[in-house]
């Protein structure tokens, strides 16, 4: 693994490497903290290698824009925040719908950096953030927290202002039909977001 004193390549392959260890999206504060300074960075950004996007936040250029990186991307911008809804159910593979934004959950109006990525700030009761939140850390270096997989499910139907209908029951067959369901668990999830009278009969019809 290449640090930042090591001899064999020169500072801007060695500031490109470790983008990619740390999933293509770093702050300005990690990169000074791995010791490089505002001339390399400077020099990535006229190649084209990487892009601004939001103050104080950079990634690779070649980033999916909804992919994980996304996620990461947004929850430096908001490191209260916690990807949620449709976000969420595409992280854990159980919708079929095409991602546009990047929904993330908050506790209330917070300062916020801007970003290049359209974020769909969803406001929460503070109590929906005492558990089920997951704290992801991929092999690509993706740092980011998301709801578990039961919660998103009921969140999905919690909000149906902002998740259509046909989207959320996809998410909760889908989610029925894995090999990792828990039904205990997504129950307590739809007693929290008061999802029970639409959860139940689904589950209790599967199980039947």
């Amino acid at each position: 693994m290449l640090t930042p004193n090591d001899s064999r390549s020169n500072p801007r392959e060695r500031l490109l490497d470790a983008f990619n260890r740390r999933g293509g999206v770093l702050t300005r504060r990690d990169i000074a903290g791995l010791g490089f300074g505002s001339n390399t960075l400077k020099q990535l950004l006229q190649a084209g290698s990487i892009v601004r996007a939001a103050h104080g936040l950079y990634r690779l250029t070649e980033v999916a824009p909804f992919g994980n990186a996304a996620l990461a991307q947004a929850c430096l911008a908001i490191p209260s925040g916690v990807i949620a809804l449709q976000s969420a159910l595409s992280y854990f593979e159980l919708t079929t719908q095409i991602i546009s934004e990047v929904a993330i959950a908050v506790p209330r109006h917070i300062p916020r950096k801007r970003v290049e990525i359209t974020l769909r700030i969803v406001l929460m009761p503070l109590s929906r953030f005492t558990s089920d939140i997951k704290r992801v850390l991929s092999e690509e270096g993706d740092r980011f927290r998301i709801f578990t997989a039961e919660r998103t499910v009921c969140d999905c139907f919690a909000y149906p202002d902002i998740v259509p209908e046909n989207v959320a029951y996809e998410g909760l067959r889908t989610y029925l039909e894995g090999p990792s369901a828990k039904i205990s668990s997504l129950m307590q999830q739809a007693a929290l977001t008061k999802t029970e009278h639409i959860i139940g009969p689904v589950v209790r019809a599967r199980i039947a």
